[in-house]
């Protein structure tokens, strides 16, 4: 009798408490390999970051509110003389004075305009049959006499930013984590 008091018991409820506790926890997930350092999706889809809530079109002169959202000033500024609250979270907004310049994004999205101004003239988005290792090679020779610091900059971040993906879909494709 004197074990099954030990079975039911408050001490042993305690030893069990911590032998159930492994059971409970859940297995550990594989890592899957990060993308465009931890985004998943396409270089496209980074332009959906840029894009205006209000108009829908990349974000021109980045204004952010005091709740934390960010539209082009010209929207948010129509928007707070109509309402006076913000369109994303309903906030109340005492028109500018609640508004403030957000120059990080404003950099961003200036620099992912030159990102697609580059890739369009070096053919990235170009017919796959008229473009090719060739073609990109003769223009990088031709071109890149006309090409300045900071275009040679971009299109670094742009092909090492597309090498990393290819490594991580080729990781992927064969399982290695």
């Amino acid at each position: 009798m004197a074990s099954g008091r030990g079975i039911g018991g408050p001490s042993s409820s305690h030893n069990l408490s911590h032998i159930a506790t492994p059971q409970r926890v859940r297995p550990m997930k594989r890592q899957h390999p990060a993308v465009l350092n931890g985004i998943g999706g396409s270089f496209e889809d980074k332009t959906n970051d840029y894009l205006c809530p209000i108009c829908f079109e990349l974000i021109e002169e980045a204004h952010i509110t005091r709740c934390g959202h960010t539209f082009c000033y010209r929207c948010i500024s129509k928007s707070l003389e109509t309402s006076g609250r913000c369109p994303k979270c309903n906030f109340s907004l005492n028109g500018s004075e609640h508004i403030f310049p957000n120059f990080l994004l404003n950099e961003l999205v200036s620099k992912y305009k030159t990102r697609i101004k580059v890739a369009s003239e070096i053919g990235i988005n170009a017919d796959p049959d008229s473009r090719g290792p060739d073609g990109l090679r003769d223009y990088v020779a031709t071109e890149s006499q006309n090409l300045t610091l900071p275009d040679v900059n971009v299109i670094l971040e742009v092909l090492t930013q597309r090498k990393h993906i290819l490594e991580a879909e080729s990781c992927a494709a064969q399982n290695i984590y």
